[in-house]
């Protein structure tokens, strides 16, 4: 069980989350960002425990999407978010837009909920019963946001001379996170192209 949740809160990965998410906490107050970001948990927990329960009836038998599109999807996505944050910085990733009342959803989607995500999701559902596999999946979700405010209180209840080294730091940290979670996703995007060929040769 414990496992399981370690692999969940790895796949979804809260550290390159941060890194998508600085612009955000830097153009949202404190309440307003941590209220966002809860729905955006809500919206992210309902989609998971879906995907547990029936994402595989959907996705692999109704709809005919194979595991390596996903993987190979989802890396793309994450590859050019990536790509974006190495050259560009913050400024670079412009995910969130519109009103304030729609930012939860795109947290959700693609941020917290990707390909990986998904099959973790699905497989989790298909190990554990349904009550077991809320608990998982809800304490990865838990853990991930407290990490992502945690980040969030550090960069802002810092003052002085650390305003301006802790930013440095984080941003030398999180273009350093942003080459690993580029290296992730070309593996993603590798590994599903090398299984549709294996599916396909077989």
């Amino acid at each position: 069980m414990f496992d399981d949740f370690l692999l969940m809160l790895i796949i979804m990965n809260p550290f390159a989350q941060t890194l998508y998410l600085s612009t955000l906490m830097q153009q949202t107050k404190g309440g307003e960002f941590t209220r966002v970001l809860g729905e955006g948990a809500i919206f992210t927990f309902l989609i998971c425990m879906m995907c547990a329960v029936v994402g595989e009836f959907i996705l692999f038998r109704v709809f005919q999407v194979s595991l390596p599109a996903m993987r190979v999807f989802g890396g793309l996505v994450n590859l050019q978010l990536a790509w974006a944050y190495v050259l560009k910085g913050p400024s670079g990733v412009k995910l969130f837009r519109g009103d304030i009342a729609e930012l939860a959803q795109q947290i959700a989607m693609p941020v917290m909920v990707g390909a990986g995500v998904v099959w973790v999701s699905i497989r989790i559902g298909r190990i554990h019963d349904v009550l077991t596999t809320t608990a998982i999946i809800g304490a990865a979700i838990c853990v991930n946001c407290v990490l992502i405010e945690a980040y969030r209180l550090v960069l802002t209840q810092c003052h002085g001379r650390w305003e301006r080294v802790i930013p440095k730091y984080f941003g030398i940290a999180m273009r350093f996170n942003a080459l690993l979670a580029g290296a992730v996703s070309v593996q993603m995007i590798l590994g599903g192209t090398l299984e549709f060929i294996e599916d396909f040769s077989a």
